[in-house]
């Protein structure tokens, strides 16, 4: 189950849990679609494949995926008022 992020991160703990919610689904995504697109591009170029190259890319890549992910989720959120955030919120939480 999920919980609110600590309420002394903002005056909003919605938006941040919402954002963090937004970060995380980032972070899997790129963690899924990362293997497959580093082998793609280290077989185009014709680099050999080592496992640290692979690893090195990997992380960057997920954490490159987060930190884009967090400016769009907050300019996506920004207009959302806090009756509609802890809707939100609820529904995430609630659901298994």
């Amino acid at each position: 189950m999920s919980t609110i992020p600590h309420p002394k991160l903002s005056e909003q703990p919605e938006t941040d849990y919402m954002l963090f919610h937004t970060a995380l689904k980032a972070a899997q995504t790129m963690s899924l679609a990362g293997p497959p697109l580093i082998i793609a591009y280290q077989l185009i170029r014709k680099q050999p494949i080592t496992i640290r190259s692979f690893f090195r890319k990997y992380n960057l890549l997920a954490l490159g995926g987060t930190a884009v992910s967090l400016p769009i989720g907050a300019y996506m959120l920004k207009d959302e008022t806090p009756a509609a955030m802890a809707s939100r919120r609820e529904r995430l939480v609630s659901e298994p």
